[in-house]
């Protein structure tokens, strides 16, 4: 036998052991842990205590780092009427204008774009909805690192729509975008 074997035994020798009435005492049987105190060891249920809470996703005026961009979602606005939007291109929508301002930071060293398309707004049954171009306005092409621009998307949703949360997305459109809570 070699020295591996030998010191496998040893490590299944230690995990069961026979106890004086010649039963089998298993690992499963064995203390998991110490208290402060000397006691008992640690229940299945007390471990599950000690397991870090879920995050809540950000909210509305809370920054954002994504990609190459800080973002901060400002406000949600319902129903908005055309009359507020771009006055020269904005049509009426085919549902509501819901708008979403925010602003955005390069945290990069060189000049980026924003993709005011990768920024999504959804509903409770994930349906989503992306920004109307001729409606919003529009980031720079090129912002500089540290520069931040602010603005406003807006988006052409059905009357009765109630958003759940958006989506932003300082990556591109093949990452996934980070949640934000709008309510």
């Amino acid at each position: 036998m070699g020295v591996m074997g030998f010191f496998a035994l040893l490590f299944l020798g230690a995990l069961v052991s026979t106890t004086d009435d010649g039963g089998d005492t298993t690992v499963a049987d064995a203390p998991t842990g110490t208290d402060e105190e000397g006691g008992g060891g640690e229940t299945e249920d007390e471990g599950a205590e000690d397991a870090q809470p879920e995050e809540t996703p950000p909210s509305l005026g809370e920054s954002i780092e994504h990609g190459d961009w800080e973002i901060i979602v400002h406000a949600i606005e319902y129903d908005v009427p055309t009359a507020q939007l771009d006055e020269f291109f904005a049509e009426e929508p085919s549902g509501q204008w819901v708008t979403v301002e925010l602003t955005v930071k390069n945290i990069s060293g060189e000049p980026r774009s924003f993709g005011e398309r990768d920024q999504v707004l959804m509903d409770e049954a994930g349906s989503m909805y992306r920004y109307e171009l001729w409606a919003s306005t529009l980031f720079g092409f090129d912002t500089n690192p540290g520069s931040e621009e602010t603005g406003v998307l807006a988006y052409d949703v059905p009357v009765d729509f109630e958003v759940d949360h958006m989506l932003v997305n300082g990556q591109g459109g093949f990452a996934d975008g980070v949640r934000v809570d709008l309510d």
